[in-house]
Parts: structure tokens; sequence; C-alpha cells
């Protein structure tokens, strides 16, 4: 395969808030599956923003990059991608870490090396800054970034954290600490660990960080930090595969559905006894009939989270969502698992306090107990992956490695 180091009429260029207009319609334009199975594939999503497009990236103390892909023949700006600089640790040494987000292509220019394009573009600035290793940040659902990282560039697997998106129904008050014993307690724990950003204290004094929140007994203790991650940007529920146009301007569209799934169950039994009339034997007529049945149910199954999933496109459902990090404790698992419950029956007051709808949980499977709340269908698994751009080895993340809210 050639080396791409340039493509015909496309310019890679630094990024202008002059742009904005066309960044934000590239979002739209660029919207992605919520997961990977059906129906969820049918349902598409993108970023909202609610300040200027460089104003995620500027929490970083102004330390970060956005390059942009120009058709120079249309002048259409057709990609984008976000890079935000921070020194971390990394195998117990300070380095420099770039991380990359917010990749974005044009649906019409996909497939022609452009993405490619822009992340070698932007690693030859990372290194020039003295960036060692740029990492990403991947939805198990995006086959298409997972092709292009992992196999394509050669970004190396070296960590995963689990999602879910819960809204607890029950709710205590919970003892939260200071700013500066909050900072102290997460510092402690997670110093020298993989990612942990040797200035940890920017994140405390962030206007977007909520607050620290403990839970302590004799037996230990367990806390959790909050985030706002809707300050900046939102999700947004975009369009269904389907013409959503024409569905807003049908009230009759949920009564096709259930009729789709009432001639279904027609065909489930028409199709059981047609065999058996054919065949001739009371067994089979029994299989066919089960057979059907069950079809039948997974097929309603479908339809109603498809009915489900494109009410909400119609609406154009948004909720504000605040983000966990800096889980620590001092307690055994199993003290831990009954302070991380108390914990986040203690969040959803939090959360509700400060307009917040969810709260999105980002930590490792063995960590957290899902049975215990209620879990919605917008979840999944976040694999992260990295690059030397320097001479340093590369290795897997530790185990409670420091992931940044504002990440």
């Amino acid at each position: 395969m050639q080396d791409i180091d340039s493509i015909p009429n496309i310019h890679i260029e630094e990024y202008t808030e002059e742009m904005e207009p066309r960044i934000f319609q590239l979002e739209k334009e660029s919207a992605v599956s919520v997961a990977s199975g059906f129906p969820s594939s049918l349902i598409k999503f993108c970023t909202i923003f609610h300040q200027n497009y460089s104003s995620r990236p500027k929490q970083f103390n102004n330390d970060y990059r956005i390059l942009v892909a120009k058709d120079t023949v249309s002048g259409k700006l057709i990609g984008v991608i976000n890079a935000v600089i921070k020194e971390a640790w990394y195998n117990e040494n300070k380095i420099k870490f770039a991380q990359l987000f917010g990749l974005k292509v044009h649906e019409k220019y996909q497939r022609k090396g452009i993405a490619t394009l822009l992340i070698r573009k932007m690693n030859v600035a990372l290194k020039s800054l003295g960036v060692a290793i740029a990492y990403a940040k991947i939805e198990s659902s995006n086959i298409k970034a997972w092709e292009l990282f992992a196999n394509k560039l050669q970004f190396a697997d070296c960590y995963y954290q689990d999602t879910w998106i819960i809204n607890p129904s029950l709710s205590i008050k919970l003892n939260q600490l200071s700013v500066e014993k909050a900072y102290e307690m997460t510092k402690n724990f997670y110093d020298k660990r993989d990612l942990c950003n040797t200035n940890l204290l920017e994140i405390f004094q962030s206007p977007h960080y909520i607050g620290t929140y403990i839970v302590e007994t004799e037996k230990g203790y367990a806390g959790i930090s909050l985030w706002d991650s809707s300050a900046y940007a939102d999700t947004f529920i975009s369009k269904v595969v389907i013409d959503t146009e024409k569905l807003k301007s049908n009230p009759i569209f949920y009564q096709f559905l259930w009729l789709l799934a009432f001639f279904s169950i027609v065909l489930a039994l028409y199709y059981g006894y047609f065999l058996y009339f054919l065949i001739g034997e009371p067994i089979l007529q029994q299989i066919y009939f089960l057979l059907g049945l069950i079809g039948l149910f997974k097929y309603g199954k479908s339809l109603y989270k498809i009915q489900k999933f494109a009410k909400i496109a119609i609406n154009q459902k948004r909720s504000k969502k605040a983000k966990t990090f800096g889980f620590f404790y001092q307690c055994t698992e199993e003290n831990r698992r009954n302070m991380l419950i108390e914990l986040t029956e203690g969040l959803a007051t939090e959360a509700h306090d400060h307009g917040l709808d969810f709260i999105s949980f980002e930590m490792k499977s063995e960590d957290y107990f899902t049975k215990d709340f209620e879990i919605y269908e917008i979840s999944g698994t976040k694999n992260y992956v990295q690059k030397s751009i320097s001479d340093i080895e590369l290795c897997p993340w530790m185990l409670h490695s420091f992931v940044d809210p504002r990440d």
C-alpha cells in the first residue's frame, strides 16, 4: 500500500475560528451509529457544541492543535482532528502525552485516506512539540475508527473502560469533600499511575468540576468525583436511516409499525402450517410453529426498539450528562462494592441539583456492578490505543490508570 503523504485536491491547514460554522455543519453531516447491533445501528448521533469549537481543547491551558482538511476545488471543509497536550505519568516517568479526538471526515469523502492524512500530519506537528505518545479513545461500536487506528496506523491497544449511563432511582445525601481534600486524596491514590496529570490540581479548579463525594465506615472509605460533561458539547440523536422528515409529518407511523408486527404473526403462523401441509408430519407442525414464534419475538422486539429510537430522533431529545472520574478507595473488594452503590445513589441527588439528567460511569468492569441499577441501552466499552511518536517504548497502562474528565 502506498504511503499517504498528500492527496490531490486536499489541503491540510490549521483551524481558525472563522471556520466554526463549517465545522458545525461537518459534525451534523458526519453522524455515526450509537451502536453496532440492529436496530441501534440505524440511529445516528453527532455532537452539538454549546460554545466555540475550540473551547473544549482550550481547557488544557491552550496547549492544543486543531487541523482541518479542505477540498481545494469546492472550498468545502471536509475533515477535522483535535489534539490536546498534557504532561502526565507513564511507566513511572513524566512525559508529554497528546490525546487525539474529534476526528471527522465528511461521508462523501470517506475511504479516500483523508482521516489517515489528518492523523499523520497531526503526529508530525505533535512530535515537533516534544510529545512522546499520542493516544485515542475509541467507542467499541465504531468499527471504522478501530480499523483505522489499530489496523492501518498501528496504534497499540493499551487500556479499556466500560461505560454505563444510569439514572439511579434511589437518592441519599453524601458527604462532600473540600477542593483541597478532594485533590489530596485523589492525588495520593493516583500519584505516578499511568496518565495521571502532573498538574492534577487544575482539574479540581475548573468551573466544570462539581464535587468529590465520599462514603466512610470503620472498614475503610471510597470516594468519587463528578464532572459536568455537557458544559461544552452534548450528544445529539440526529437521524434515523429512514427519512425522519416524512416520519414527523406522518402521525400513523407507530400504528404502521404495530400493524407490521401483526402481519408478521400471520406470516409466522402461515409459514408453520404451510410446511405442515407440504410434509404432513404433526411433529414438524409443532417445530415450525415454535420457530415461527421465536422469529416473531425477535422481530417484534426489533420493531419495538426501532419505534423507541425513532421517537427519540423525531423529538430531537437531548439530555445533560454528568461524568464520574477519579474513583479512589481504601477498603476490601466487598466493602468497595457496597460503598460504590451508596456513592452512586448519592450522586443522583447531586446531578439533579446541578440540572443534569444522567450519570456516565467510566471504569473497569470489575469495579462496577451493573445489576444494582437501571442501565440505559446506549452504553458500551471505550478502548484506548496509543502510538509512540518518539523513541519511547510502549507498555500497557496499569490497572486504575487516571482518566482525565476533560478527555
